[in-house]
């Protein structure tokens, strides 16, 4: 066992003795090759006639693929959300109830909300009134896979108004739709540049 793992496994045993701790641990073994493995290891306590514990029995599984599985899954994840947390656009997903389930962190910078204040909220509570009925429209399309951006006004934590633009693609799982997932864009500076370019032409 690697060395910085002894102390572990001995209060492991010591708390498993005294029925402190799960009969299941994971821990690496070094191999005869000096490779590192990991071993999923199944315990039970033998006690004699009366009730003293006199050794354990058990079995080794060698999980060191899954346990490389894990890892690469989890530094796969962990790019993946750095990614997405640290671009300028907003990645979003809602349900087939119109319910978000995630916002990336960039809607703090765009409408002031953190994403624990959205997450589990219906995403037409953010949206100016007048745009409700095409954001309602457009939800209907996408449950059928029409897909095409549109621009819309959201309402701001401060309660400004600011345009944004979405592509949003539907998910479907078991033939069933499931809601929608897709990308805000900040586009309030350009919407205003046009208002501004149309007032001094008139």
């Amino acid at each position: 066992i690697p060395d910085e793992w002894k102390d572990r496994m001995k209060t492991y045993w010591i708390n498993f003795l005294n029925g402190m701790t799960t009969d299941v641990i994971r821990y690496p073994i070094i191999h005869k090759s000096g490779e590192l493995r990991w071993i999923e290891q199944r315990n039970v306590i033998l006690h004699d006639e009366g009730g003293a514990p006199v050794g354990i029995e058990g079995f080794c599984t060698d999980i060191t693929m899954q346990m490389d599985m894990e890892e690469a899954l989890r530094v796969s994840e962990e790019k993946y959300r750095n990614l997405i947390e640290n671009i300028n656009e907003v990645i979003f997903s809602i349900d087939s109830k119109g319910t978000f389930t995630y916002i990336s962190h960039a809607i703090t910078r765009l409408g002031g909300y953190s994403p624990a204040e959205i997450v589990g909220r219906n995403f037409l509570t953010f949206i100016h009134p007048d745009d409700i009925p095409t954001l309602t429209n457009r939800f209907k399309e996408l449950s059928n896979n029409i897909r095409h951006p549109l621009e819309y006004r959201i309402i701001t934590k401060t309660g400004l108004q600011r345009w944004v633009m979405s592509f949003s693609s539907h998910t479907i799982e078991g033939g069933q739709f499931q809601g929608i997932t897709g990308m805000i864009t900040d586009i309030n500076d350009r919407k205003e540049a046009e208002v501004e370019r149309e007032r001094i032409q008139n």
